[in-house]
């Protein structure tokens, strides 16, 4: 270890010169107190430093102080040595920042024990220095990984002020990090989804698990965009819990699943005006054609005479079977078409096809309506139409039970049907995700509501749920 000394004294300059070198240590020789002060400000000053209190130029006190006062990133490590060994000459040279205190005449053991324990101290300090630069350095790359992350993250103190927020947050929500400090969270989240904010942090605080929902923030200029949102209310510290907040843009997403949503619905039109024209086509010409026939088939069997009995026979059965498939395509033309779910609505319509579907099936069909349900839009009571009849004809082909149940109830804001037989599950093959369940699963979708198919050992029943609240479409810019 390199070693200062500053002695006026040449002999116990030498002695300690040589004691010090003795024992391995370089050691740097000044006899005046200037010296010693310009020695220390060199890059390659000495970690240890032995001064003299009384020296020419400058004391060893005034040395320390100076030392001291330099922006140095740590000073030497300084032992005083000194003849005044009053208590108060101790103080004084342990208070001009000297970190030990020799009098002379001192025991050359004690001194070496004491230069000891310097070398231990300064290695310590270069040890925490060390330490303190790597977690100066982590330190830094956590917030640089914070402030790029692809999530925001925000702090809010109890009071519902915003503590800290990272550069992701910020840009989210257009504003500059430091102007989101001390402002209200409210500011943030849209207006109309302050009840669903605060519904989660109430979560979060009775479970004390992060909980989250997506809802809609507010940019600078007013823009909202769709978020993830969750939340972890902190009970680490009862005097002032923090809760931690973490955003995740999903705006494209979400105007992507309205686009897709749109779609589908322009899909359903489509296709119901298509079944409308096909009803009309079958109505009007194909059955009227078959009618048409019929009645000539039979001019035909009074034409002929009872010698032509073979061929009278023939004839009549191909007017009944003309009059039988006129039949079936006035029914299929009433279920393309479906008339009173035009006319009537939707609790009209279900009554009615449940009505024919038992005379056609004679499977018993039990509709329980509510007292009342809003009219809703076309489309959505079509679509619900559609997956009660579809539901209806799963029963007639795979159940094979007598016995149906329709129940449409309100229920939390939502419209409700149930679908429900007494067979037994299902064939085997019915147990498949086939094209109707995907169909019906398509048209639930595409007007915001959601479809479940359970399958028992006492029958299948199928609940289509609908949400009587539209979402709005905040996610669009």
């Amino acid at each position: 270890m390199r070693i200062l000394i500053a002695e006026d004294d040449l002999p116990s300059l030498a002695l300690l010169t040589g004691l010090l070198k003795k024992h391995g240590h370089e050691v740097v020789q000044t006899i005046n107190g200037t010296a010693a002060w310009d020695a220390l400000q060199q890059p390659d000053a000495p970690a240890l430093a032995i001064l003299d209190w009384m020296m020419p130029g400058m004391d060893g006190p005034e040395v320390v102080r100076r030392v001291h006062a330099l922006p140095t990133a740590r000073p030497p490590y300084f032992i005083m040595l000194s003849a005044r060994a009053k208590k108060a000459d101790i103080i004084a040279g342990l208070a001009a920042g000297a970190n030990d205190y020799l009098a002379k005449p001192f025991d050359f053991g004690e001194l070496l024990a004491r230069v000891e324990v310097g070398r231990r101290v300064i290695e310590l300090q270069a040890d925490l220095a060390a330490m303190n630069e790597k977690l100066a350095a982590e330190r830094a790359r956590y917030f640089d990984l914070y402030d790029r992350a692809p999530s925001g993250y925000i702090t809010v103190s109890e009071p519902g002020l915003i503590l800290e927020a990272n550069l992701t947050a910020a840009t989210l929500l257009g504003v500059a990090r430091p102007a989101l400090v001390n402002q209200p969270i409210s500011r943030v989240i849209h207006q109309e989804d302050h009840d669903a904010y605060h519904h989660l942090l109430q979560q979060g605080a009775e479970t004390g698990e992060p909980k989250s929902c997506e809802l809609r923030i507010v940019k600078s200029e007013g823009t909202p965009l769709w978020v993830h949102l969750a939340v972890t209310v902190a009970q680490d510290n009862v005097a002032a819990p923090v809760t931690r907040v973490v955003l995740s843009d999903i705006t494209v997403r979400k105007r992507a699943e309205k686009e897709l949503q749109n779609l589908r619905q322009r899909l359903s039109l489509s296709e119901q005006d298509e079944r409308r024209r096909i009803a009309a086509s079958l109505h009007d010409c194909t059955v009227q054609d078959l009618v048409a026939s019929q009645l000539n088939l039979n001019r035909a069997v009074e034409m002929l005479g009872e010698e032509h009995g073979a061929v009278r026979e023939i004839l009549g059965d191909c007017a009944a079977l003309a009059e039988n498939n006129a039949s079936e395509l006035r029914s299929l033309a009433y279920d393309l078409h479906a008339p009173w779910l035009q006319y009537g609505g939707l609790l009209s319509g279900i009554q009615e096809y449940a009505r024919q579907f038992s005379i056609r099936t004679g499977i018993s069909v039990s509709f329980e309506p509510p007292p009342a349900i809003p009219r809703l839009q076309p489309i959505k009571e079509m679509s619900l139409y559609r997956v009660m009849q579809e539901s209806l004809m799963n029963v007639h082909r795979h159940s094979g039970a007598k016995r149906a149940w329709i129940v449409v109830s309100l229920l939390d804001n939502e419209l409700r049907m149930t679908i429900r037989d007494e067979g037994g599950g299902g064939t085997p093959a019915s147990n498949r995700i086939g094209v109707g369940i995907l169909s019906m699963h398509e048209r639930m979708s595409a007007i915001g509501g959601r479809l479940d198919v359970c399958r028992k050992p006492e029958g299948v029943s199928t609940l289509a749920i609908l949400p009587l609240v539209e979402e709005k479409n905040y996610g669009d810019s």
